[in-house]
């Protein structure tokens, strides 16, 4: 929306086709338009997978139904809801496939000028593409090459005497094409020049500021993810992981289906099954390395080459059927594509999905004006950006993501949007810091320095990711849920003023839609959980316990599994002397919850026996608890202070 720099490696393509879809759709706001964008892609690589496997078999529905076993398999359609670049990735994929298809069907040299211009292109979004790379060098070379010997008999039955002119002419013909096939190519790829071009205008969002030479290679190349790749021997324990991504997308009746379509390839069409079989090891192997959260999306290329085969064995099996007179059969199979469809439709109806847009108006709400915030990654700040770039909403608000606070690209950007922030730091190019540098240690000595220069002048929060990392926040601040963030205090504040600040500041948050069903949403929604147990534990440490009660039972009608919620809960009505209370709330924990840490359980639970005077039970779980932790002091010393008790009782 902003014609910004996205992150590594860029998407010049998608940026520019983004910028010009939610510009002319009027629909819905951004993300909504942004999220059709993958929609329309989606439907297009649909569409050509339903071409390409028509293509090979020749079978309408066939060709319909593994087309839609695609649609509804459960990353291809997870990926056409929501806003991100992997349909984009599909479409090109399918497209040139077919292309390829198509040329050895006519042998137009103009088809593959495409093929190197579409191949380019794609390479300008995403270079994913690569996996088709190797299994489209063996296809036009092969392909070549039996039009070759097919020409050659010919010459040698009819007795031709002119075969060495003609193969020179043949060979000065193919480097004239080849020329232009690699000129277009390049043709496409200078679209990359966006990057450096745009980045030298400043633009709101300078992911990794490409303006120059250094920074563009280090950009495009995604050297800022080389942490993410494992070794060898890690990536080859990772292939079973891998293995299982396709009963998932697809269920083990179609799977088992698409193996015997691996079968029927081999011995109907070799050669379309060493080309399936080169992309499917390409893909394998270029993504096994790749150790991040969500890449079951590198492997979309894979699941497309199912769908292919699923078609071989459908079209196989209408074959046997039509010999027995019984083709109207062939119809049953277009129920096939309701059972991925029935499987995957709760996990991608995003209908009621608000989750993201909610947790940045949690975030923004509450927050003063002209506040620096210190949000921790990704799903943090891009709810935040969104909302502060395309929906123009707290403009005034200083947002540095602690995970980018090493980057100077990162506190450029943020100066230029903030004049008043006037702090200047030591220059770091990233493959000096990479050499040199801990990412952690340099943006934590930021923050700190920011913090220092900005309390009293700004108000400052802290996200609950930073708050949990070693940076010296919680040793120096008192930190006051205020919305999902934490607005820091000085330690020194009193009580009263502390009650009041907390009064003044309530947990109450916009939680639209049906149920999380996305693995980042369901992450973080342990931040919620972070600010019901912060406020009810402030309003434990200035003894208001009532009003601790009720915020943790809030974070328990959000997150009714939390453990820490429950304990902390427990703990509450013990102070409030609400002794069967907390004895009932530590039984649920240890019948229900697995996790729970036994020592701190039984030690609340012998603290509800001490305060009811069952001396005797105060000590047995006293002795439960230390079995589970010999070295704690705390139930060592109330053990012994029982037992004082209980001695006193006994001679009385």
């Amino acid at each position: 929306w902003t014609l910004g720099i996205a992150h590594p490696p860029g998407y010049p393509l998608y940026t520019l086709f983004g910028k010009v879809w939610t510009t002319l759709i009027p629909i819905g706001n951004i993300a909504f338009r942004m999220n059709m964008q993958s929609a329309l892609f989606a439907s297009l690589a649909v569409m050509m997978g339903y071409f390409i496997t028509l293509k090979l078999t020749r079978k309408i529905i066939p060709s319909i139904v593994a087309s839609l076993i695609l649609a509804f398999s459960l990353t291809f359609w997870e990926q056409a809801v929501i806003a991100e670049k992997y349909t984009l990735n599909a479409f090109f994929f399918t497209l040139i496939i077919f292309i390829l298809l198509k040329w050895q069907e006519t042998r137009s040299q103009r088809l593959l000028y495409l093929f190197s211009f579409i191949l380019g292109l794609s390479f300008c979004h995403h270079f994913q593409t690569i996996y088709l790379v190797p299994a489209s060098i063996f296809f036009i070379l092969a392909t070549l090459l039996q039009e070759a010997l097919k020409a050659q008999r010919k010459k040698l039955h009819r007795g031709h005497r002119f075969s060495q002119i003609s193969s020179i002419f043949n060979f000065q013909s193919s480097i004239y094409n080849l020329s232009k096939m690699v000129l277009l190519f390049i043709l496409s790829l200078t679209l990359w020049v966006y990057l450096p071009l745009r980045a030298g205008q400043d633009p709101v969002l300078n992911w990794g500021d490409p303006s120059n030479w250094e920074n563009f290679i280090f950009h495009i190349t995604g050297q800022h993810y080389i942490g993410y790749f494992s070794s060898i021997k890690e990536s080859i324990l990772r292939l079973l992981s891998y293995l299982n991504f396709f009963p998932s997308q697809f269920g083990y009746i179609l799977l088992l289906i698409a193996l015997v379509g691996v079968v029927l390839l081999i011995m109907k069409n070799m050669f379309m099954f060493f080309f399936l079989f080169l992309i499917f090891l390409s893909n394998t192997l270029s993504s096994l390395r790749y150790n991040i959260l969500n890449i079951q999306d590198y492997y979309i290329p894979s699941f497309i080459l199912v769908s292919i085969l699923i078609n071989y064995s459908l079209s196989f099996i209408i074959e046997v059927l039509s010999k027995f007179r019984l083709s109207f059969l062939k119809f049953l199979f277009l129920l096939l594509p309701f059972i991925p469809c029935s499987t995957h439709y709760f996990q991608n109806n995003r209908s009621l999905f608000y989750y993201a847009y909610d947790y940045g108006m949690n975030i923004l709400r509450p927050l003063k004006k002209e506040a620096i915030i210190f949000s921790y990654g990704d799903s943090d700040n891009f709810p935040l950006s969104y909302l502060k770039m395309c929906e123009e909403r707290k403009k005034d608000i200083c947002n540095f993501v602690l995970t980018s606070l090493f980057c100077d690209w990162h506190i450029e950007s943020i100066k230029k949007l903030h004049p008043k922030i006037s702090l200047s730091f030591n220059n770091i190019s990233y493959k000096e810091f990479i050499k040199s540098y801990d990412s952690r240690i340099v943006a934590n000595e930021r923050l700190n320095r920011i913090i220092t220069f900005g309390f009293g002048k700004f108000p400052i929060y802290v996200g609950p990711g930073v708050a949990e990392e070693e940076n010296g926040i919680r040793e120096n601040f008192f930190l006051l849920p205020d919305g999902i963030f934490f607005r820091l205090l000085p330690q020194g504040i009193d009580k009263e003023r502390l009650y009041e600040e907390l009064e003044n500041s309530p947990t109450m948050f916009l939680m639209k839609g049906k149920g999380i069903k996305d693995i980042v949403a369901s992450k973080m929604l342990t931040n919620y959980e972070a600010v019901y147990n912060e406020k009810g534990n402030l309003y434990r440490q200035i003894y208001h316990f009532k009003k601790a009660i009720i915020e943790y039972k809030k974070g328990l009608n959000i997150l009714p599994l939390s453990l820490s919620l429950k304990l902390n809960l427990a703990f509450a009505y013990l102070s409030e002397n609400r002794y069967d209370e907390a004895k009932e709330e530590f039984n649920k924990i240890i019948e229900e919850d697995k996790n729970f840490e036994p020592s701190f359980v039984h030690y609340g639970m012998g603290l509800v026996y001490q305060n009811k005077g069952d001396f005797k039970k105060a000590i047995d779980e006293y002795n439960l608890a230390l079995s589970f932790d010999p070295n704690n002091i705390s139930v060592k010393q109330m053990l012994s202070e029982t037992k004082k008790f209980l001695d006193k009782k006994q001679a009385k």
